[in-house]
């Protein structure tokens, strides 16, 4: 939901910095503003608005410390690609803030699972084989985070 006063927050503190990394007065353009509000409105972190902010500012800075920046939108591109990092980030990290969770228990539910699944399927009984090794590896593993990696492998 839009709230006019955390927008109005939100848009000055962007303001502010943006100011601030260019370093001479400027006024945000129309937009500028719509930029922000779309951010605001995505639920865009303000650190990675700033982040984006600054790297862009220190990277032109490398090249040609004498290039002013005058739009935020030079900066959009970075700030829409730390903005999806930080999401993939909050995705994968479910688990860290929910409570432990004992992966050899689920690993064992699951080998039970496919064991139910396979009884009777004497074909299939190759399959059954490489999922119980690659379930029994799982286990060796206590991070979750590569678990789940191996598994997407």
């Amino acid at each position: 939901m839009y709230d006019e006063k955390k927008f109005k927050k939100y848009l000055k503190e962007a303001e502010d910095f943006f100011i601030q990394k260019r370093g001479t007065p400027f006024i945000l353009s129309p937009e500028d503003v719509q930029l922000i509000l779309f951010w605001f409105k995505r639920e865009v972190p303000l650190e990675v608005v700033k982040r984006g902010i600054e790297e862009v500012f220190e990277k032109l800075k490398e090249r040609d410390p004498e290039k002013k920046i005058n739009t935020i939108k030079y900066c959009a591109q970075r700030i829409e690609e730390l903005f999806r990092e930080n999401q993939k980030l909050k995705a994968r990290s479910w688990h860290k803030e929910s409570a432990k969770i004992d992966i050899a228990s689920s690993l064992n539910k699951n080998m039970e699972n496919l064991k139910e699944f396979f009884k009777d399927k004497n074909e299939y009984k190759k399959h059954y084989e490489k999922f119980q090794k690659k379930i029994e590896e799982l286990k060796k593993i206590e991070d979750l985070e590569e678990i789940e990696d191996n598994l997407k492998k």
